[in-house]
């Protein structure tokens, strides 16, 4: 299952692991597409394992982040490993695709 951050520090936190590529989707409860986003990613989460993470950014709870991050629309995910940014997709991505992501980070 996604990780909903609940702070700044918890963000900063999973997005440095090292070794684990984190996908996190920035998101609001009143957004149609990121609605029809949450049970791919719930799909993709449990695909993938332990080689990747997925976490869930309210952008209305955290716009400073996604201000950071220069989020403009939504859903964005960025996928980090060991902190940096390796890619960043706006919109709803197949499964398959997502998972791919991660096999190739």
């Amino acid at each position: 299952m996604p990780t909903n951050i609940g702070s700044k520090q918890a963000f900063e936190a999973l997005i440095q692991q090292p070794g684990k590529v984190v996908a996190v989707d920035f998101w609001a409860p009143w957004c149609g597409p990121c609605k029809a986003l949450a049970p791919i990613l719930e799909k993709v989460s449990v695909a993938i394992g332990s080689k990747g993470e997925i976490a869930k950014v309210n952008v209305d709870d955290f716009s400073d982040i996604a201000k950071e991050y220069g989020i403009n629309s939504i859903p964005t995910v960025i996928y980090f490993r060991a902190g940096k940014e390796v890619h960043r997709a706006t919109g709803i991505e197949p499964e398959a695709t997502i998972i791919g992501h991660f096999d190739r980070f």
